[in-house]
């Protein structure tokens, strides 16, 4: 295995719940608990794009952002990127578009994620 892919998507049920915080029983609402702390962390951001279509896409690249995070830190992954090569790339699908994007790694840092051009 050479690369793992952490794809999310638009139109993103997920997401768009948890742009707010209504019960929505317990099974959902600790399914839905990671994004909503994401939204919480990033709060500013979020609330200065123009609506929830665009908060949500945010919301659905910062949660890949965090997958791949979380995979960098694993003991066995940390290995096979420092060992074997193994490389982490972030994607989000754009239902509407039929496209899928890729998460610019380069500019992770600064917290804005762009389609390379």
């Amino acid at each position: 295995m050479k690369k793992i892919v952490v794809c999310g998507h638009t139109k993103c049920g997920g997401a768009n719940a948890a742009l707010g915080d209504a019960d929505l029983g317990p099974t959902l609402n600790t399914w839905l608990l990671p994004l909503r702390e994401l939204r919480r962390k990033h709060k500013a951001g979020l609330e200065s794009l123009a609506d929830d279509d665009a908060k949500s896409i945010r919301l659905a690249e910062l949660n890949v952002q965090q997958s791949l995070d979380v995979l960098r830190k694993h003991p066995t992954v940390s290995k096979a990127i420092n060992e074997r090569g193994l490389t982490l790339h972030g994607m989000i699908f754009d239902i509407a578009a039929g496209e899928l994007r890729v998460l610019d790694e380069a500019r992770k840092g600064n917290g804005l994620w762009s389609a390379p051009q």
